[in-house]
């Protein structure tokens, strides 16, 4: 990311508004409830903070089935 866009909460706003587009669009489709998921490598700092912040702060360390790499998974239900 271009360091001068770091800080603005942009990251912020784009979980948040895609979590109220996946609420309003599954609310649509009878989908009362659904777990958003996010893992995220431990070494990623910006996005752990905004994971915990906007999905759990109690993730589960894992290992990234794609990477290989530690990570942290990140669920939040949805209602």
């Amino acid at each position: 990311m271009i360091e001068s866009r770091r800080g603005k909460g942009l990251g912020s706003a784009i979980l948040s508004q895609g979590m109220e587009e996946l609420h309003r669009g599954f609310g649509r489709q009878c989908a009362k409830k659904f777990y958003v998921e996010g893992v995220v490598s431990v070494s990623n700092d910006p996005s752990n903070k905004i994971a915990r912040r906007l999905l759990s702060d109690t993730p589960t360390a894992i290992t990234d089935e794609v990477s290989g790499e530690a990570a942290l998974q990140y669920l939040k239900l949805l209602e």
